[in-house]
């Protein structure tokens, strides 16, 4: 029995879909779903999306088949500056959402309140974006943490509160904080000025209470969220050794989550471990979330230091005590590994629907999950985007645009990178040259989506 398949295209580009655009459709439903296919045919409809119709088994709509492509957003910079949209992203994300896109989110940031954010200035349902499409800079640590799961490790980041959500994220059982190794043993760090945004838990007064500092007492003594993990009494440790510097004999690993709130009490802390450590002639290794010296901010032309100019610091303070050349593992862009781990968060967006017809030994079973063919990161930084999709290769495209970091030179007469494609091609930058260079995140969407799927004017029905 023949079959025929009639894809649905709006009214005003029925007539020019690309013989190529049909062939990569009709091969894609061939071999998928529908083995014994032989006619495919373009009507005109109202809809963007197609329609599919069998003669012998109904109607099925296309949009249970996933395109063969992806996109990826970075959030600073693209979507976003500070706490505010980006003009356009709001248009590029329902342009997507609207095509049924597999998209996702890769920052370089470590907490999840971005992704309240972002939901809440584009417009998003916890549907449209869940939880699981977005990649944080910490996620591919997911690969080593069972390693260290019921290990010391010493954590560092924004403040306890997304510490402590991403520790159970990873599965951390014996986690320390460093702001909870230092309200334990002030010892540590005896000239901090701490000043909390968490209130005491026994005060309901407005203001910060500043504890720690030396000849101050403090009104509300607030004591580690925490308790610490308690250390067995070790024969080649000095008996009168303090508990403090046993805890930090004690840890094998150091995780830099996201900014460090205190950068004094990261950096004093860290450097303990990683000097004793040498002294002792033990490894203890360095893993940070987010390789970022600076990003894109509210001020004009100002970016602000972040994770990548704190390691820079923890580098510097290791080699003149130690001589020696730190080494730090890093996770986000432009590692290749965040990009590795977005390829297999979006194979499993991309399984398709179960249908009547869509396997002939088990009906009700879809497809397995694969990868897309083709994967385009959209970013501000050429030293994070740019280079990170370029270091990952194959399926992973770069369109840079110039609302964050990056910014166009007033003239391209300079430039030797190849042109890119997109409105800002001939700014492409020499060192780490992007495929597509564009104004903003909405012309870098209509750019993919126009030459992903044809010909049609998706710029005219972003309003839909």
């Amino acid at each position: 029995m023949s079959r025929a398949l009639f894809l649905q295209y709006p009214p005003q580009s029925a007539a020019r879909v690309p013989f190529q655009i049909q062939q990569k459709l009709l091969n894609r439903v061939h071999v998928r779903q529908f083995p014994v296919l032989t006619q495919l045919w373009f009507i005109p409809c109202g809809v963007t999306r197609c329609s599919v119709k069998f003669g012998a088994a109904g109607v099925l709509d296309a949009r249970l088949m996933k395109p063969d492509f992806a996109i990826a957003f970075d959030i600073d910079g693209v979507l976003l500056l500070g706490e505010h949209a980006i003009k356009g992203a709001r248009e590029a994300v329902r342009l997507v959402t609207r095509e049924k896109i597999p998209f996702i989110i890769i920052s370089n940031a470590s907490s999840r309140g971005r992704l309240r954010i972002v939901r809440r200035e584009l417009g998003l349902s916890e549907e449209e974006l869940p939880q699981e499409h977005m990649v944080l800079s910490y996620s591919p640590m997911k690969l080593v943490a069972p390693l260290y799961r019921d290990r010391i490790v010493l954590i560092s980041g924004l403040n306890r509160d997304v510490n402590r959500e991403i520790r159970d994220d990873l599965g951390f059982q014996r986690a320390i904080d460093v702001a909870d190794l230092c309200l334990a043993h002030p010892q540590l760090t005896p000239v901090s000025r701490r000043t909390w945004d968490e209130r005491c838990p026994r005060c309901t007064c407005d203001t910060p209470h500043s504890v720690g500092i030396p000849g101050v007492p403090s009104a509300h003594p607030i004591s580690p969220t925490t308790p610490l993990p308690t250390v067995d009494d070790d024969a080649a440790l000095p008996p009168a050794m303090h508990p403090a510097m046993k805890l930090i004999e004690a840890i094998e690993a150091i995780f830099i989550l996201s900014e460090p709130a205190n950068w004094y009490e990261s950096l004093q802390t860290m450097t303990d471990v990683l000097v004793h450590a040498h002294r002792a002639g033990r490894h203890v290794p360095v893993w940070s979330a987010n390789p970022d010296f600076a990003f894109a901010s509210e001020l004009p032309g100002e970016p602000r230091f972040t994770v990548g100019a704190f390691v820079v610091c923890l580098k510097a303070l290791y080699r003149h005590i130690t001589g020696d050349e730190l080494e730090v593992r890093e996770t986000g862009k432009p590692s290749p590994l965040i990009f590795q781990y977005a390829q297999t968060v979006l194979a499993t967006h991309r399984t398709l629907s179960p249908s009547p017809e869509a396997s002939p030994s088990d009906p009700q079973s879809p497809p397995p999950a694969t990868p897309p063919i083709r994967c385009y990161m959209i970013g501000d930084s050429p030293v994070a985007d740019i280079a990170g999709a370029r270091a990952a290769g194959r399926p992973w495209y770069s369109a840079l645009v110039a609302t964050g970091m990056w910014k166009p030179p007033s003239s391209a007469k300079d430039q030797t990178a190849p042109p890119a494609q997109g409105s800002l091609g001939a700014f492409n930058p020499v060192e780490n040259p992007a495929d597509i260079v564009c104004q903003d995140v909405y012309e870098a969407c209509d750019w993919i989506l126009k030459h992903e799927l044809g010909a049609h004017e998706l710029r005219n029905e972003a309003a839909l």
